[in-house]
């Protein structure tokens, strides 16, 4: 058995090292960036409804749902939540939508910009600046106005199709932007009983859950 001294001598240089290792300091681990999930933490909530709205839900953006551009300044997750109002309006019910979007902050201003130009490109819409909340050094706010137009377009992509042209109702719009540290903000309420009042107290509800 003249392994055995050889073995007694190995098993305790593993047990003094592994001794040693335990009196060594932790290496700090580096916390995790904020995910789309954990953005649902800032989002508004059910408690957040304004009235006459009901929150619908709430769901964390994934990378396949953003386009190239988002991901080329630095997009790291995204967040969306809901609500719908005004269901007894002949007219049809109101849609309140909030994005949080996280992207590098020292290229906020230039993000918001270009979401703020996003926004505003529907062209079958007459838009106005209206007086941003104070809400940051990046607030924007705006209104699109429809007058109820019916916009035609063609129903098919397809050449060999027969042609058919589709009608859809263009309803107003009031959107608000902010960005607060690394998270941007987008309010954006659709339908006839659009409310810049209601939006901007909302709006200020968001970014107080911002940290």
């Amino acid at each position: 058995m003249k392994w055995l001294p050889v073995f007694l001598v190995v098993s305790f240089i593993l047990i003094m090292m592994a001794a040693a290792g335990c009196t060594q300091p932790a290496t700090p681990v580096a916390e995790p960036a904020a995910s789309s999930s954990s953005l649902g933490g800032y989002a508004l909530t059910a408690a957040d409804a304004p009235a006459n709205y009901t929150f619908i839900k709430g769901r964390a953006k994934t990378s396949e749902e953003i386009g190239d551009l988002a991901k080329s300044l630095g997009w790291q997750g995204g967040y969306e939540a809901s609500y719908a109002g005004m269901a007894n309006n002949p007219a049809g019910g109101t849609l309140i939508v909030q994005t949080i979007t996280m992207y590098p902050e020292e290229r906020m201003a230039e993000i918001v910009a270009l979401a703020d130009a996003g926004e505003r490109s529907d062209s079958d819409l007459t838009y106005t600046i209206l007086t941003a909340p104070d809400l940051g050094e990046n607030s924007r706010a705006f209104s699109g106005t429809a007058g109820g137009a019916i916009v035609h377009r063609d129903s098919t992509g397809n050449p060999l199709a027969p042609a058919s042209m589709a009608g859809t109702v263009r309803q107003d719009v009031v959107g608000i932007i902010f960005s607060k540290g690394s998270n941007l903000v987008v309010l954006k309420m659709t339908g006839p009983d659009t409310d810049y009042a209601t939006l901007s107290a909302l709006a200020e509800k968001a970014y107080v859950k911002l940290p």
